[in-house]
C-alpha cells in the first residue's frame, strides 16, 4: 500500500475510532489492500475497505451506501452494490 494513502488511511481512522477498536480494525479489514486501486480520501478507503471485508465475511451480496460519485464508483469497480443515499428513493 502506498505510504501516503496509508497515513491518509491512519489519520481518518485515528480520529475517529478510540485506539482499541483501531487495533482490530487493521488486524481485521480484509479488503484494505484492495483500496489502493482507487483514488479515495482517508477516511472514504476505510467506508470501502468495511464494505469489502463484509462481503467477504458474509459471503453474499452488500449493498453499500454513500452519497459520494468517486467512492460509489469504486464500489461499483469492486462488484458492491452502490446506493446512492441522495438520489434514492425512500420506499
Amino acid at each position: 500500500m502506498p505510504r501516503y494513502l496509508l497515513a491518509s488511511l491512519e489519520s481518518s481512522a485515528r480520529a475517529i475510532f478510540p485506539a482499541l477498536y483501531m487495533s482490530w480494525l487493521a488486524g481485521n479489514l480484509k479488503g484494505i489492500g484492495r483500496v489502493t486501486y482507487h483514488p479515495l480520501r482517508g477516511f472514504d478507503a476505510v467506508h470501502l475497505a468495511s464494505g469489502l471485508t463484509l462481503k467477504s465475511a458474509l459471503g453474499e451480496e452488500v449493498t453499500f451506501a454513500a452519497a459520494d460519485g468517486r467512492l460509489l464508483r469504486a464500489a461499483a469497480a469492486e462488484n458492491l452494490e452502490p446506493l446512492n443515499v441522495e438520489t434514492a428513493r425512500a420506499q
